[in-house]
């Protein structure tokens, strides 16, 4: 297909590349020139201020400019959708300048707020403020311009995205008990004892008398990830400790930990608290880990810090690839505004990055901690969001931890949670 605008920056390059094809599947080529436009047989848009007949998006003007500045978004329903950025095209908004501001988290460079861990909320965000952080939104735009193309062009291909999921599983401290030395171990006894913690002194008699250590549920994991048949992708903590680091420290039981569960998944880095803007602090994690394995490509930052654009400019520069932060601790749902994995854009440098962003659509701890839901409630939230991510073809991602699988203490009857968030069974693609 053959797009006219009147402008060929990297913004709306961008934009008509993430809308087109990296949601849609569609191949095009933008023009500038109305020769090129006016000579052209096969399929068109317009794109641009000018109406050449054919369907025509009007710029909203973003995708123009030059500069990160305030913009006036006003929220309206249109085709049954939320949408921004009014303009009197075919559409009755600027698609692609809408999209532009979700998926590059425009917005999160204007609002410099954040919480006491220097994270952006979702209570911040547009799409939750106006009730649709839970749709893939961009998704639903996508799909309502496919559809008016194809009323004008019934021969037009868009290629077919399949719904996967993908498990992945945050390993913040490999084992609760194993690999740490006997004085820790007492340690955390004593103090046990003087806090009157009979539940964690049992736990810990209890792994001094079996060997069997509450964190070790890798075999559960593999077992459940084998029974759907899902890809699944090990985030490994590999930091010295400190105070939001408390995993074991890069010794022999955590190397042949990653080894062990490399043989049945893919492994990536959970960069530690502190190296969310730090290059060599990351890059050092990052080369530990490839002691074990051939290669590290894949990350997702401890405690979701994800500093934009400083974090992934780091995780570019320490050669990664594809990064799975992008997602809120406070609530579930799409931060990017996409379910389909996408290249970023960082607008401090207006570029298209080298690295692929994948949206979480929700953690164990923001469904049980933060937003205070039961097992019962937990599913139905699930369920929900696992059929609107089929709906589109997309990639279906939440967030799990080793310790949070083992139907214990706190997280007692949250398996069932867990095997209902992977379970392929009545879902597939349109």
């Amino acid at each position: 297909m053959l797009v006219y605008s009147e402008h060929r920056n990297s913004r709306i390059k961008y934009a008509l590349g993430l809308v087109l094809n990296q949601v849609l599947g569609l191949a095009f080529r933008i023009t500038d020139s109305a020769q090129d436009w006016e000579e052209y047989q096969g399929p068109k848009l317009n794109y641009s201020h000018t109406n050449k007949g054919e369907i025509r998006i009007k710029p909203y003007g973003l995708l123009a400019e030059k500069t990160i500045s305030c913009q006036s978004v006003v929220v309206e329903v249109k085709h049954g959708l939320p949408t921004f950025f009014r303009t009197d095209g075919d559409l009755g908004f600027d698609v692609f300048s809408a999209a532009f501001y979700l998926a590059t988290r425009y917005e999160e460079y204007l609002d410099r707020d954040r919480d006491k861990h220097g994270r952006f909320t979702a209570t911040q965000s547009l799409a939750w403020k106006h009730n649709f952080l839970d749709r893939p939104i961009i998704n639903e735009w996508a799909e309502k311009l496919k559809s008016l193309l194809l009323k004008r062009f019934q021969d037009l291909k868009f290629s077919d995205r399949q719904f996967r999921i993908v498990n992945t599983i945050d390993v913040d401290s490999a084992y609760a008990y194993r690999g740490k030395p006997m004085k820790r171990l007492v340690g955390g006894a004593l103090r046990s004892v003087i806090k009157g913690d009979v539940s964690d002194l049992r736990s810990r008699v209890a792994y001094l008398l079996t060997h069997k250590d509450p964190f070790d549920t890798y075999a559960y994991l593999k077992e459940v990830q084998e029974v759907n048949n899902v890809e699944s992708v090990f985030f490994f903590l590999v930091a010295n400790g400190s105070k939001f680091d408390r995993g074991l420290g890069f010794n022999g039981v955590l190397k042949d930990c990653i080894a062990y569960v490399n043989q049945f998944a893919n492994v990536g880095i959970h960069p530690s608290y502190q190296s969310s803007s730090k290059l060599e602090s990351t890059a050092q994690e990052i080369e530990k880990v490839s002691q074990v394995i051939r290669s590290v490509n894949q990350s997702r930052m401890h405690f979701l810090r994800l500093l934009i654009p400083d974090t992934y400019d780091v995780l570019e520069g320490c050669g990664v690839t594809d990064d799975y932060t992008m997602g809120y601790a406070d609530h579930y749902g799409f931060r990017s505004g996409l379910c389909t994995p996408f290249r970023f854009y960082n607008l401090q440098d207006e570029k298209e990055m080298n690295l692929t962003v994948h949206n979480t659509a929700y953690m164990d701890g923001t469904l049980k901690d933060y937003m205070g839901l039961n097992p019962e409630q937990a599913v139905e939230v699930i369920k929900e969001l696992k059929q609107r991510v089929a709906e589109w073809g997309g990639e279906f991602i939440g967030i799990w931890h080793n310790d949070t699988v083992n139907d214990k203490g706190k997280w007692q009857n949250w398996n069932a949670v867990f095997e209902e968030a992977i379970s392929t069974t009545n879902f597939a693609s349109n």
